[in-house]
């Protein structure tokens, strides 16, 4: 008898996991595929998602590679300050080896030696930037004032000053 009554509360058991299944908000239908979709519809929405999901990447990169660029222009300002005179690269040795670009993985293009207080038009003029634009032309740059740091088209790129 003891056999009978420990199958009972299997099935009992089972049947409450059943139950509470299809009592939850969606149930059993939240997995399900609806197989008479088109395709083309499930294609459609899977790349929709997918195109959500690169652009919210693509931008979690860029702003992470703008960051990189404004600490880049806080320790060359701190540099100033404190040696009184512009950093060159071996100044920064150490640090050139992590700074990169966490959009294409390089590193960096940093002019060094530049007197940022000499620079006529800092926001205006170049001081470090990614090696080579994205896939829609663009690169991240920092500006001559080494705070200013942003996203330009190449053509603009092109057109900006470089610090000296």
């Amino acid at each position: 008898m003891n056999w009978v009554r420990e199958l009972l509360w299997f099935a009992g058991v089972g049947l409450a996991v059943v139950i509470a299944l299809y009592l939850v908000p969606g149930g059993a239908n939240r997995n399900r595929v609806d197989l008479n979709r088109p395709i083309e519809d499930v294609r459609a929405e899977f790349e929709e998602k997918r195109a959500q999901r690169s652009e919210k990447l693509d931008k979690i990169q860029s702003d992470g590679t703008l960051e990189t660029l404004r600490s880049i222009g806080r320790a060359y300002r701190r540099h100033i300050a404190q040696v009184k005179a512009p950093p060159t690269e071996a100044d920064f040795r150490e640090l050139t080896a992590v700074w990169h670009g966490r959009r294409d993985d390089k590193p960096f293009v940093i002019l060094w030696g530049v007197d940022l207080g000499a620079v006529a038009h800092p926001t205006g003029t170049l001081l470090a930037w990614e090696s080579t634009p994205d896939a829609k032309g663009q690169r991240c740059v920092l500006m001559a004032d080494a705070e200013t740091a942003k996203l330009v088209p190449e053509a603009e790129f092109e057109a900006l000053p470089r610090a000296k």
